[in-house]
């Protein structure tokens, strides 16, 4: 018998941005009906997300079981300190270490990435007592992790240029921007041979490393011939390629691996090319993918290629219009295929211990679809709706029926956990919080700057007591913490902090009359741990419908105090965690009307084991009312 046979078995499936509301109406018009038969087998209920209710920071909690004062993670943006600069949260780039002999510093290896996530997850502490362990791509796990099994990396995974994804849109047609958020427009001539560039990674001097392009253009049958190195490949217009492999040449020596997908969108009139970001390469990736370091290769040897990107939904070239609607659903269906197989491929092998995978594909199609089902969205057409209105609820019914598959693997000792980090809601108007700040006499710009550009080129330091970066995160200009602050630490930074809170409370939206703001934060009240310095001061929970800008959160200061949201991004969950609860699945019943919360996942999952979990996990294991799991197989 193997030693696994007398293992418990767990199965933790994540379904990032899954609504309960939006699930027990589907359930009950008979659309969901694998979940259906997992809650009458055993529990069904809303789960508290974390506060703020961001997936990186909800993900962190949900495997650390500590408070983002704990873990780290806060927001998807955070600040330098000395120079207020906004910078990704998720992964940080180290410089090689430098060997300094005789005046010459010599690096003595190459760059390097280290997790900004710290907690102790599950993982760690099953793999120390040596429980198998698959983790398949949970957010927030690059670089990979040690463990006593298995590790995809998810959110977080960089494309090749250090970026969280960047297209490449090749146009004959002039845009009004030729930098849009997200990606590169790179301009061409509308000829029968196009010579034009792919674009890689950043080279030493900073430089874009790039490899020549040739695309042949046949108008008449609507597809273009397309040259890369040695690869020559045909594409029609309105398909996807396959993978293909580029080799960036970044000094004589050295070559950089990469994949990318090319769509033609038009042949011509206008010439459109979308080209995707620049995978890794799961068969040679330059920095590591997975534990053991060969994973990737070997889960790319059995399921083919697929996205290494840590969030390959291209959410912003649907934004930038680089992409259209039928891209973007056409990508996300390769992505969920991508997921299904690697889910399935490791639970045939799964004998015992803890299997915990994640799939992000509802989060991404509500934020980018819920317009369709708004119809006070800004961007609400009715024509459209009835082609996409119905696109959110079909993911939820692929979402059911590849649970129906997993529950094939639960037996009558398998726990099966099936949660979200959190729900979803409309969003309809965009709050430009430093605008607030300038107008309510906390934020000065300079002199006949009329309004800020991003990353605070045109803030003035000496006449600003506070600034927001980020997703709803806000500092006060503290002195000795910022390198430029003029507020004093103690009654005078909790002063202008009351005074923040006391008028921005009350913000209405003068356009709607609607109240924007739920609720204001002190750091005090929602974190808490070893990390508690690091967190903002201040944390804006909106109401439903609004959100804070993009251009707050990269630290631009606009004219307006609000304006109507206009990106196809018009679904969000940044709000007061109030009224964005996750979903809670289990095939063992609960407590009925229990008070469920994320931080209880993490010791709930180790309960199972045996384990004692860690003094800073703040959750408590789930009561489950039956000693053994209920089965699922057929």
């Amino acid at each position: 018998m193997d030693q696994n046979d007398n293992l418990p078995r767990v199965i933790v499936i994540g379904v990032d941005g899954m609504d309960p509301e939006l699930t027990r109406s589907l359930m009950s018009e008979g659309r969901l009906r694998n979940f259906k038969r997992l809650a009458e087998s055993g529990a069904f209920t809303s789960i508290q997300t974390t506060n703020p209710a961001q997936s990186p920071v909800a993900w962190s909690t949900i495997s650390t079981g500590a408070n983002p004062g704990e873990h780290g993670l806060f927001d998807f943006i955070w600040r330098h300190e000395e120079s207020y600069l906004p910078d990704l949260s998720l992964a940080k780039l180290a410089p090689p270490k430098v060997l300094e002999i005789f005046g010459q510093k010599i690096p003595t290896g190459r760059p390097r990435y280290a997790s900004q996530r710290g907690g102790s997850p599950v993982w760690h502490l099953t793999s120390e007592r040596r429980i198998p362990t698959v983790v398949l791509r949970w957010p927030v796990t690059f670089p990979p992790e040690k463990v006593s099994g298995k590790m995809l990396s998810g959110m977080g995974v960089p494309d090749i240029r250090g970026g969280q994804g960047t297209f490449s849109f090749y146009t004959s047609t002039k845009r009004e921007t030729e930098r849009p958020q997200g990606g590169l427009v790179i301009p061409v001539e509308e000829t029968d041979t196009i010579h034009t560039h792919l674009v890689g990674p950043r080279g030493p001097q900073g430089n874009d490393v790039t490899v020549p392009m040739e695309i042949a253009v046949n108008r008449p049958s609507r597809s273009v011939t397309i040259r890369v190195g040695r690869e020559r490949f045909e594409l029609k217009e309105g398909s996807w390629s396959h993978w293909k492999r580029v080799k960036f040449a970044i000094d004589v020596l050295t070559r950089i691996p990469a994949m990318c997908r090319f769509y033609l969108k038009s042949a011509g009139n206008p010439f459109e090319l979308y080209v995707s970001p620049m995978n890794f390469d799961p068969r040679s990736p330059v920095f590591p993918l997975s534990y053991a370091e060969d994973y990737a290769k070997k889960l790319q040897e059995a399921i083919g290629d697929f996205h290494t990107l840590g969030m390959p939904h291209d959410t912003w070239a649907l934004n930038e219009g680089s992409m259209n609607e039928e891209m973007f659903l056409s990508q996300t269906d390769d992505i969920v295929a991508e997921e299904r197989a690697m889910v399935l491929h490791e639970l045939k092998n799964f004998q015992g211990g803890l299997f915990m995978a994640v799939f992000e594909t509802i989060d991404r199609i509500s934020h980018m679809f819920w317009r369709y089902r708004d119809k006070e969205s800004p961007l609400y057409d009715s024509r459209e709706a009835e082609k996409y209105g119905d696109v959110i609820q079909r993911y939820y019914e692929g979402m059911d029926r590849i649970l129906g598959e997993i529950m094939e693997f639960v037996d009558e000792r398998t726990t099966l956990i099936v949660n979200s980090d959190h729900g979803f809601s409309h969003f309809r108007r965009a709050v430009h919080l430093n605008a607030w700040l300038r107008e309510n006499g906390f934020q000065g710009l300079k002199e006949n700057a009329v309004e800020g550009r991003a990353l605070f080129r045109d803030v003035d330091w000496s006449k600003t007591k506070a600034y927001a970066v980020g997703l709803g995160s806000l500092y006060i200009n503290l002195k000795g913490r910022e390198s430029k602050g003029i507020v004093a630490a103690g009654k005078e930074k909790e002063g202008v902090e009351k005074e923040i809170i006391s008028k921005l409370k009350g913000l209405v939206d003068p356009q709607t009359g609607e109240a924007a703001v739920h609720e204001v934060y002190r750091r005090e009240e929602i974190f808490s741990g070893s990390r508690f310095e690091q967190m903002p001061d201040l944390v804006v929970a909106f109401r439903p419908g609004y959100r804070t800008s993009w251009q707050t959160a990269l630290g631009a200061t606009p004219g307006v105090l609000m304006e109507d949201n206009m990106k196809k991004w018009s679904g969000d969950h940044i709000i007061d965690p109030s009224f964005v609860p996750g979903v809670f699945f289990s095939n063992r019943k609960v407590q009925p009307g229990a008070d469920l919360s994320v931080y209880d996942l993490a010791p709930t999952i180790l309960a199972e084991f045996g384990i004692n979990p860690p003094q800073e996990y703040i959750g408590r294991p789930i009561s489950f009312l039956e000693s053994e799991p209920t089965a699922l197989k057929k």
